[in-house]
């Protein structure tokens, strides 16, 4: 995930932002469906940021990386996003544990 993700830049508040996307995904690790935003930082730059996560999850996909046998562990994800890096990921199936790292 971190290959393709680049995070805006020029943005002031840069150690402020934060986004939670929360991502369905196939057992061949596509997307289904149009990701959803959970939580954004109030900032006027928090749409910059989230645009960003968006167009580096369609880009990024297919998640190959993902081990089949576990699907039922990563098929919906809450992915953590700051300015600065993708903080970490946490499977909703298991009660927020961290999932695998994208």
């Amino acid at each position: 995930m971190k290959k393709c993700w680049i995070p805006p830049a020029g943005v002031p508040d840069v150690k402020k932002l934060k986004a939670v996307i929360r991502v369905s995904l196939s057992p061949d690790g596509q997307l289904m469906g149009k990701p959803a935003l959970l939580a954004a930082s109030a900032s006027l730059s928090g749409p910059a940021l989230v645009e960003s996560a968006m167009r580096a999850l369609a880009e990024c996909q297919p998640y190959t990386v993902l081990p089949a046998q576990k699907y039922k562990e990563w098929k919906l994800l809450d992915l953590n996003f700051s300015q600065d890096d993708i903080l970490d990921v946490s499977s909703s199936q298991n009660g927020g544990k961290t999932g695998p790292k994208g």
